[in-house]
């Protein structure tokens, strides 16, 4: 062991070596990166929140058309008696509104829209009469009226 001692060296010690300035500058960057992280955050959530509210106006819009589509085209019926025409059809529900044109020949179309009923009646006249059924639902203020139309015609 003794000869190991005469090996070593003098020993001595680093001192520390602190720079406050570079130190706060760092803790500065660090808090504005930080800062920087939570507001893209932000952003991506509030992104993802305007999208989802957008989809559930399309799918609410979607299945308003399809209501309405599926009160158009099932179970139309048009009677004939001797003065008049009666057309009834099947209604799901009572927030439809059913749109019913006719013209005789190749007049104006004429308009009625049936709020609660689920008939309507028609007087006959001397030409062929056209009649097109068509519903329309309020949704969020705004009418949303379906695609489907189902025609008739008939002969006096």
């Amino acid at each position: 062991m003794a000869v190991c001692l005469c090996f070593i060296g003098r020993a001595s010690a680093q001192w520390v070596v602190s720079d406050p300035g570079n130190l706060a500058q760092g803790i500065i960057n660090t808090t504005k990166q930080i800062v920087e992280t939570a507001g893209t955050k932000a952003n991506t959530l509030n992104g993802f929140l305007e999208t989802q509210k957008i989809f559930q106006q399309g799918k609410a819009y979607y299945d308003a058309l399809k209501a309405v589509h599926d009160v158009v085209k099932g179970g139309v019926k048009v009677k004939k008696s001797k003065k008049k025409y009666k057309v009834t059809w099947k209604k799901k529900s009572k927030k439809y509104q059913t749109i019913i044109s006719y013209r005789y020949g190749k007049g104006k179309w004429k308009k009625k829209t049936i709020k609660k009923n689920t008939a309507a009646t028609i007087k006959k006249g001397k030409k062929r009469l056209q009649i097109r059924l068509r519903c329309k639902i309020k949704k969020q203020s705004k009418w949303i009226y379906s695609s489907y139309t189902k025609t008739f015609s008939f002969r006096p």
